[in-house]
């Protein structure tokens, strides 16, 4: 299961920020954003190495909007990470919807 990060402390002490009120308001709003690497196993969930940790720096988020094309697709193929070889420090990370409409 995943572990959330204890970004409530940091909200806690530093909550009369300018600087948090703004994230506050933005968090809300990638709230309604669907995270799809949610389908994607653990231990593939990366998107580079950085001196030796696995790190997932990249993210691709859909529209709440896009939820049923999303969810059409087989979760094994939602969402994928793959090795780019040499073309870049980073993994690819591909997401499909399946469109009813064509």
């Amino acid at each position: 299961e995943r572990s959330k990060p204890d970004s409530d402390v940091v909200f806690q002490r530093f909550s009369n920020t300018l600087v948090l009120q703004e994230l506050r308001e933005k968090l809300d709003k990638w709230a309604e954003f669907i995270q799809t690497t949610e389908t994607i196993p653990l231990s593939d969930c990366y998107t580079c190495v950085y001196q030796g940790q696995k790190q997932l720096l990249d993210r691709i988020l859909l529209n709440s909007s896009l939820q049923d094309e999303f969810l059409s697709v087989p979760v094994e193929r939602r969402c994928q990470i793959f090795d780019t070889k040499n073309l870049s420090d980073h993994r690819r990370m591909i997401v499909r919807l399946k469109s009813n409409d064509f």
